[in-house]
């Protein structure tokens, strides 16, 4: 009669086992890769029974086995492109730190590269030596191509399949059911001079490196005038298609001194939640419709606690609600050693600030919701990370692509989170579907994309009962 092999054995270096980032990379991973049952490891030959083992860093005792070298360096994080079998995502040309690959048989450190990815290592590190990136991706001189796909996925799928090959017992079909989470910024709610000024010198900014923009698309920015106060057209939108977002808004606290009061006038949006009542009334009616509203924390958040509880405390007070569950640091002020455990600390249980500025796709590599490494600590955070990938100024302000070119690079980044069973979020923000912009067209096209592509809306407070199913 035919073993059925039921779990996985990692057999690696006593030096190794116990490792914070080996135990994490593990029990990632068996959710990437679809295990059975949990993998369990150690330093000695597999137990006796049904495991199939994976030998990590140690020599397989007949010369055959599933043999993945142990090299967990990043080194100067010069990476190199390799080619894998992913499963059901075919052929991928995966960049590949080099300093983990195995100078004597070439082979790949799968575990470690899938670390590094996940974990922002490279990010944290140059945070660490620098001070953070605050989600600029032009601040790294690296190759950057290693964002642009979701490569921690794809270097799970390859160790699937390697595994699938030796042992597919081991391993449970994995579905292609995926979920996008639209999500909306509200930082403009009304043209004030401000956002003239601000948005202006993007367009300027823009048209420095692309000549063919053209002086009346900057000037009706500075001179024009339109309804900015746009969030019923989103909403009636998306009831067209039959699903809901969430909306972060932003509340701004009392000024401590006149340095903070004029930073905040640079960077924060414009509007005093307080003194708006329409727009309190619109995401009370929000709310009621199914709909979720998340905090948009301000640009000087980013890294404390208390300013976090007190903004959830001034919205809760205005929403007549609870506290928000989900967040979006504005500007996307963030730090990999500070931001997620302060807004745990505020109350938060669910981030979709992991993204670029100034580049859409997969900042960790992952298109999933899933608790993130915390490298002060050397555990998981306890709050949920859900990536976002990408926002409407990716396409018109960072780039300026053509119409045929942005929606050509939405169907690819959905497309990536389709083919992984994944789940993702996009921003766009509520003043952008203004007649200034009219970038809501971009937007119809992603709902209309979803729709084909079979992908399921999600809300981010929805992972918050979904974590407590699974424990």
């Amino acid at each position: 009669m035919e073993t059925i092999t039921q779990s996985i054995y990692i057999q690696a270096p006593a030096d190794v086992i116990g490792k914070p980032w080996f135990v994490y990379t593990l029990d990632l991973l068996q959710t990437v890769i679809g295990t059975n049952a949990p993998i369990q490891f150690g330093s000695n030959p597999a137990p006796k029974g049904t495991c199939a083992t994976i030998y990590y860093g140690v020599n397989p005792p007949s010369g055959d086995g599933l043999y993945v070298p142990c090299c967990p360096e990043i080194g100067d994080a010069q990476t190199k492109p390799i080619h894998f079998q992913c499963a059901s995502s075919g052929d991928v040309k995966i960049p590949i730190y080099e300093s983990s690959i195995d100078r004597a048989s070439g082979e790949v450190d799968l575990f470690f590269n899938f670390f590094a990815y996940v974990s922002c290592l490279e990010e944290f590190e140059y945070e660490r030596r620098r001070g953070p990136s605050h989600s600029y991706v032009r601040k790294f001189q690296k190759d950057k191509t290693r964002f642009l796909r979701p490569y921690a996925h794809f270097i799970g799928l390859a160790l699937r399949e390697r595994i699938a090959k030796e042992y597919p017992y081991t391993l449970r079909q994995i579905g292609t059911d995926a979920v996008l989470y639209l999500t909306h910024d509200i930082d403009v709610i009304r043209k004030t001079m401000r956002t003239r000024l601000k948005e202006g010198m993007f367009r300027v900014y823009a048209s420095l490196k692309d000549r063919s923009l053209k002086s009346k698309w900057i000037l009706r920015m500075f001179f024009g005038d339109a309804d900015y106060f746009n969030i019923a057209t989103i909403s009636d939108l998306e009831d067209r298609y039959g699903v809901k977002s969430c909306f972060n808004v932003f509340v701004s606290r009392p000024p401590v001194d006149i340095f903070t009061r004029l930073k905040s006038m640079l960077f924060d949006p414009g509007y005093n939640l307080q003194r708006e009542p329409e727009l309190i009334s619109v995401l009370q009616n929000l709310m009621n419709s199914g709909n979720e509203i998340g905090v948009h924390f301000a640009f000087d958040s980013w890294c404390e606690a208390d300013c976090m509880r007190d903004e959830q405390i001034l919205l809760a007070k205005m929403l007549a609600q609870p506290p928000r569950q989900s967040c979006r640091q504005h500007w996307l002020r963030f730090s990999f050693s500070k931001t997620w455990s302060s807004q745990w600390e505020s109350g938060v249980k669910v981030d979709t600030s992991l993204c670029f500025n100034d580049l859409a796709g997969f900042r960790s590599g992952l298109a999933m919701a899933y608790h993130p490494f915390d490298h002060i600590r050397q555990r998981a955070h306890d709050i949920i990370v859900l990536p976002t990938i990408a926002m409407d100024t990716h396409f018109h302000y960072y780039q300026t692509l053509s119409e045929d070119d942005r929606r050509a690079a939405i169907l690819t980044l959905l497309s990536d989170v389709k083919a992984v069973g994944g789940k993702a979020a996009i921003v766009w923000h509520t003043h952008t579907f203004s007649e200034d912009h009219g970038w809501g067209a971009d937007y119809s096209y992603v709902l209309s994309l979803m729709k084909e592509l079979d992908m399921r809306y999600g809300l981010p407070k929805d992972l918050i009962v979904e974590k407590a199913k699974d424990t």
